[in-house]
């Protein structure tokens, strides 16, 4: 008979009895698995490591590029602002240089304008005195038309009146004339006696028509020129168209029949 208790033992003591036989060679697997493990554990650290490390390079390569970025849109923004300062000067420049100009501009129009003000209040105060003068000069005129007319009025009764003495004495004149020398032939005037009174001028030796014209009171004017001393007043009174001729102030009065 077996004894199993015994049979037990005796295989416990054989299994462990075998135990110290095994474990070197266990140890040396677990020492391996935990250089392995080791091994890995350190390649996954310098692996993480590096990519820690590369992550921390690119974050940084982007945190750079981020800030030069954002340094040169700052730059940029300054720049602009700066532009835009300029630009805000300049056109403040331009527009005060504008204001200026169209001041001096403006103040140079006023001037030009005051000076035609004044040449033109000039001008119509010179025309103004010219018509006051032309007018002075008419009124001068008119009297001095009214004294002709009243002068030969006189000067015509005092022909007539001569012209009654006439009959009964003939005058004669030892004043000579040379030169020009004005007839006034008094109104009225025929025309047919005056002619005639021309023809005779104009056959009169030594004696020369320069000029025939009208006068304001209806009578004509005739100015000859003598070459040499002449008797015309004498000659004027031997005519036959003449009804009298009498001498005034360097001029020969005519009263034509």
């Amino acid at each position: 008979m077996i004894d199993i208790n015994s049979s037990n033992n005796k295989i416990d003591t054989e299994v462990s009895e075998d135990k110290p036989v095994n474990q070197p060679e266990n140890s040396k697997e677990e020492k391996k698995a935990r250089k392995e493990a080791e091994r890995l554990a350190k390649e996954k650290a310098k692996k993480d490591a590096a990519d820690a490390k590369e992550k921390a390079k690119k974050d940084a390569i982007v945190a750079k590029e981020m800030a030069k970025r954002e340094t040169e849109e700052a730059e940029k923004a300054k720049k602009e602002a700066e532009k835009a300062k300029k630009a805000k000067e300049e056109a403040e420049r331009l527009a005060n240089k504008k204001a200026k100009k169209d001041a001096a501009d403006a103040k140079e129009k006023a001037k030009k304008d005051a000076i035609v003000a004044k040449e033109m209040a000039k001008r119509e105060t010179e025309e103004a005195k010219k018509s006051k003068k032309e007018a002075e000069k008419a009124k001068k005129a008119k009297e001095e038309e009214k004294k002709a007319k009243k002068e030969a009025v006189e000067i015509s009764i005092t022909t007539k009146s001569e012209t009654v003495k006439k009959k009964k004495t003939k005058k004669t004149s030892h004043k000579l004339y040379k030169g020009e020398v004005k007839l006034l032939i008094l109104p009225p005037v025929d025309s047919k006696n005056l002619k005639e009174l021309e023809d005779g001028l104009g056959h009169t030796k030594g004696l020369k028509i320069l000029l025939t014209g009208g006068t304001a009171d209806g009578g004509i004017q005739i100015v000859v020129s003598a070459v040499k001393p002449m008797p015309i007043l004498n000659a004027l009174r031997e005519m036959p168209q003449v009804e009298e001729a009498i001498s005034k102030d360097d001029t020969i009065h005519i009263l034509l029949k």
